[in-house]
């Protein structure tokens, strides 16, 4: 099973506790977007069957690590295949089908075989979550045409 849950730092840049935006207390979410709306450190955990494939090791601010994650998502959609650097430009990413039910995703020099419509999907799912409590917390339109991009590519799923 494919899981992806985004995790955002309680207190910005100063450290603390995460907090989990998927299926996680909304209020509190948006408390905590709406107060470091510029400065949202947190990370995005990719597991698959328990197996960590994304972490914390890329803490980072949020709404800069979801452009990239999707961005990755869209251009496989589209071309059947992406690869490039990763959003810390130091780690190179590629994600290529292995059979007609199956992705690859290869980060970090790891490889990971990953059933390509779960993993898509949940990836977008996640995305969706981030965008929406945004959109919501911080009352502005910027990512609402990323966030139709996103359901637009959830249906071709």
């Amino acid at each position: 099973m494919v899981i992806v849950e985004s995790f955002l730092r309680e207190n910005g840049p100063e450290g603390g506790a995460y907090c989990k935006i998927n299926n996680g207390n909304g209020e509190e979410i948006r408390k905590i977007i709406s107060e470091y709306k510029e400065l949202l450190y947190g990370y995005i955990s990719i597991t698959y069957n328990g197996n960590e494939i994304l972490g914390e090791d890329f803490l980072t601010r949020l709404d800069d690590l979801w452009g990239p994650v999707v961005d990755i998502v869209v251009e496989f959609m589209k071309n059947n295949f992406a690869s490039g650097p990763f959003a810390d430009n130091n780690t190179e990413y590629t994600l290529k089908p292995a059979d007609d039910q199956m992705v690859e995703f290869e980060l970090s020099g790891h490889s990971y075989f990953l059933p390509k419509k779960e993993f898509l999907f949940e990836i977008l799912n996640g995305a969706k979550e981030f965008y929406t409590h945004y959109i919501e917390a911080t009352e502005t339109d910027y990512y609402i045409k990323y966030l139709e991009q996103i359901e637009t590519y959830m249906e071709k799923l």
